[in-house]
């Protein structure tokens, strides 16, 4: 079976194509390339659903792409695969029905969020610090809103990751990035507790490779006429996954009554440095590559405008 990269290959070199210009080979090939990048190697391991995830595949800053791009996406997939199709290389199209499941224009708004200052406080002061699940969930939101630790990375983070000597984390970020990014005093301390606790509660020191923000068991004693419950941290085992930490986001966005989703913790960090130092600054804690892209990112903010107009002082 061919691989997606040996049938994009033939594809674009192929009269049959149908892509008679320079331009349009150009095109298809950065979409078909830019595809790749997180499907199936093999080109009739791709499914619908696949392609439906790379049409609407959000941008690197996590901000959705505009309709037009979701156009070409579309467009390029569906010729390709029928391309394939017809020579025969799958038994079957999954780009046959896309017209179908990927309609620009049709998303919902995507909103994304800035936190203030004092909107964090809220979110921090709903979590009870009294239970094993609120002291991780404790970590999760501190770390989100002050190291600017991305949800994949914060899924990922192991013992290993941190030195609580240095006060420092040290992750592999987009594009396989080695950086390190500094703990503030609080929430270095409350890693420090955790550390602590999750030694006291294993007898030892939790293992380097275990995750730091760890699922919690939670389950009845099934002692009948018994209310009693069995809570504990599953210390050596990986971290929450993405999905749980989405969850207690939610959790705590309904809870507090500010309006958040993983991501805009990274922003957030991004905002409320942006009011303190330089844009240069910025940029290298957010480890972007350059900073233009750092300038596009807060740019994103809804308000940006709402700013602009006031720094101008424009009136009459």
């Amino acid at each position: 079976m061919k691989t997606l990269h040996e049938a994009t290959a033939h594809y674009i070199d192929d009269p049959a194509s149908g892509l008679k210009t320079d331009q349009a080979r150009r095109t298809y090939r950065n979409q078909l390339v830019a595809m790749a990048q997180d499907g199936p190697r093999l080109l009739g391991a791709w499914t619908e659903a696949d392609l439906v995830g790379f049409c609407h595949r959000p941008k690197l800053d996590g901000t959705a792409v505009a309709d037009n791009t979701i156009r070409i996406r579309r467009t390029a997939v569906t010729g390709f695969f029928s391309y394939c199709h017809w020579k025969g290389w799958i038994s079957a199209d999954p780009s046959t029905h896309l017209k179908r499941s990927v309609r620009p224009g049709t998303q919902p708004v995507v909103e994304h969020h800035w936190l203030t200052a004092d909107e964090v406080s809220r979110v921090l002061g709903k979590v009870d610090t009294s239970t094993l699940p609120g002291r991780r969930d404790d970590i999760l939101l501190r770390l989100g809103f002050t190291t600017g630790l991305r949800a994949a990375e914060l899924s990922g983070l192991t013992w290993s990751q941190v030195d609580l000597d240095r006060k420092e984390i040290t992750v592999v970020g987009k594009g396989r990035k080695l950086a390190t990014v500094a703990l503030s005093a609080n929430t270095w301390l409350a890693l420090v507790d955790w550390h602590s606790e999750a030694a006291g509660a294993l007898g030892r020191p939790p293992s380097p490779e275990g995750g730091v923000l760890v699922g919690i068991v939670n389950r009845n004693t099934r002692v009948i006429g018994s209310d009693d419950r069995i809570v504990f941290g599953q210390w050596d085992n990986p971290g929450l996954s993405v999905n749980s930490i989405q969850k207690r986001i939610r959790y705590y966005s309904k809870l507090s009554g500010v309006v958040f989703a993983p991501h805009d913790m990274r922003r957030t960090f991004a905002g409320l440095l942006a009011e303190r130092v330089d844009i240069a600054q910025v940029s290298r804690a957010l480890r972007h590559s350059t900073i233009a892209m750092t300038q596009t990112y807060l740019e994103k903010r809804q308000d940006a405008a709402v700013v602009a107009s006031r720094l101008a002082g424009i009136d009459f």
